[in-house]
């Protein structure tokens, strides 16, 4: 599956609007940064990923994009903005353990009514049945660490399947 083709799925189920402040949590290269950047108006885009070497293919990949760039490990790398009306992940391990200190961070960092969109892809020719188990896990996750599933997306996506998660915090601070 081409990179481009589970992020085009992902932003048309994030529907993001162009005031909406981003946070993408684990931004590889960039591309989905690259997608979003451009929608926005009044709006900002923040990625974060752990990995130096990431973010610097993100930076070459987004030079001509406001886009704020952060090295560093979620839960603690400093942030620009204190609210968020739109934060995910794709493919990010922090949802499938139990819930630590980013999944709190995640909820003090939603705006009041933002939404935490989680998507995981699968190996070239998983399918959505297969996929189904890891939603069941991905959900236990979110709902212990406080987060109301407001929906779930199944999609079939080139060779393999993908999932969607969004989740609504309970305990909006």
């Amino acid at each position: 599956m081409a990179p481009d083709e589970r992020f085009s799925w992902a932003l048309s189920v994030m529907d993001i609007p162009p005031a909406a402040h981003v946070l993408e949590i684990g931004c590889g290269h960039g591309i989905a940064v690259s997608m979003i950047a451009p929608l926005l108006t009044t709006g900002s885009i923040t990625a974060v990923d752990k990995s130096a070497a990431m973010i610097a293919k993100a930076a070459t990949r987004n030079a001509g994009n406001k886009a704020a760039l952060l090295t560093g490990g979620f839960a603690d790398v400093p942030l620009l903005r204190q609210r968020y009306d739109i934060i995910f992940g794709f493919n990010v391990n922090i949802f499938q353990k139990p819930p630590g200190v980013e999944m709190q961070r995640i909820r003090k960092l939603l705006s009041p009514g933002g939404l935490l969109y989680v998507f995981y892809q699968s190996l070239p020719g998983g399918n959505v049945a297969g996929m189904k188990g890891m939603a069941e896990q991905i959900q236990l996750q979110l709902e212990t660490g406080g987060f109301e599933i407001q929906n779930i997306h199944f999609k079939k996506v080139g060779t393999g399947s993908c999932i969607c998660l969004i989740g609504k915090s309970l305990l909006e601070l």
